[in-house]
């Protein structure tokens, strides 16, 4: 278990339906790591290093995936006036890093009229953020952040030529709504739903391994 991997990989829009964590990867425990005991970090002088990366990887793991996804959109979702450039917030055992990127009036105004139909469209910013462990060399925080801005930079891109942005994220609302619906005692994750039937889903999940 290596030090530089990230904990998680997280996106959130915000925009007519607010502020709002579209996915997030992984989403569910790691049955390896995150079972650990304390008495499984028992070894030898040698491996203590080792073991450390190991315990500080897991604490890192369950802290996010404690957090639920509406505060997870609250707080990785910033002013408009803080995007474009680096985002970086700190807490406990966890390092959110991200490029914020704004989706401007203009960017939207340029796209069609077929494309404007798109449920959804009302999109302001978006957040792709990988959430690392607290202690990380500033080095590789500079990279994941640098990950963060250039996928932005093409999901941008992308959103002005075709709407891309805006059809992926209609098709994860919808999952969402779906998964909504369904009795409490399901355990049914819309990420799990989400993952097959979205390329972007897919896209981030290829960054985060």
């Amino acid at each position: 278990m290596s030090s530089l991997e990230p904990v998680s990989v997280i996106l959130v829009t915000a925009g007519s339906r607010g502020e709002k964590l579209l996915f997030r990867y992984p989403f569910c425990q790691d049955s390896h790591v995150d079972g650990m005991q304390d008495e499984d970090f028992n070894c030898s002088e040698d491996e203590n290093k080792s073991e450390n990366r190991i315990r500080s990887f897991s604490f890192a793991r369950k802290a996010c995936l404690n957090y639920s996804d509406k505060t997870l959109a609250n707080i990785l979702t910033p002013r408009e006036k803080l995007c474009g450039k680096k985002f970086e917030l700190r807490i406990d055992d966890v390092l959110f890093v991200g490029h914020p990127t704004l989706v401007t009036q203009e960017t939207q105004s340029q796209r069609n009229d077929a494309q404007a139909k798109v449920e959804g469209i009302n999109i302001k910013l978006f957040n792709i953020v990988f959430a690392l462990q607290a202690e990380i060399d500033s080095s590789v925080c500079e990279c994941y952040h640098d990950l963060s801005q250039k996928i932005s930079t093409a999901l941008k891109h992308e959103e002005l030529r075709c709407g891309y942005f805006s059809t992926e994220r209609q098709t994860m609302l919808a999952i969402h709504d779906e998964v909504s619906e369904l009795p409490e005692a399901s355990e049914a994750s819309p990420f799990h739903l989400i993952l097959p039937k979205s390329t972007l889903a897919k896209a981030l999940c290829d960054a985060f391994d």
